[in-house]
């Protein structure tokens, strides 16, 4: 299955194409949404790798998409895996009592795992990347 959303194209460079994806709350299937003050409506730029960027021009509008499976491997390690060694804090803090040990602990987990995720950046973009659709 393949998540989509329509962008519209802000930039083109030598190898991407960058893009603007309007992300809307839950509200977006709302009726009343036209008439509400609070409709949550907020910019998302991404930058997508093009063998042929070209073919884009700012202003366009294009179908982005990337795997759904890829969608929540990004949620896992972006939101999931960090989540579950911070409820580690918790379960530390419960059986030792001390809470500075349970903190330092937590942070010995914690500073690894994002200056991994840092170091590996560039492998995650090309995994996790958006595509554009023709």
């Amino acid at each position: 299955s393949v998540i989509e959303h329509s962008a519209t194209v802000t930039a083109v460079d030598r190898e991407t194409v960058t893009v603007e994806i309007a992300s809307r709350s839950a509200c977006a299937a709302c009726r009343l949404k036209d008439g509400c003050g609070i409709f949550d409506c907020r910019l998302h730029s991404l930058q997508i790798y093009s063998p042929t960027p070209e073919r884009y021009q700012p202003g366009q509008t294009v179908m982005v998409t990337i795997a759904e499976n890829r969608g929540w491997a990004a949620v896992l390690f972006a939101y999931v895996l960090p989540l579950m060694l911070f409820v580690e804090l918790a379960v530390t803090w419960i059986f030792t009592a001390d809470e500075t040990a349970a903190a330092i602990y937590s942070l010995t987990i914690l500073i690894p795992y994002y200056l991994v995720l840092a170091l590996f950046r560039k492998s995650f973009a090309r995994r996790f990347s958006f595509e554009i659709r023709d």
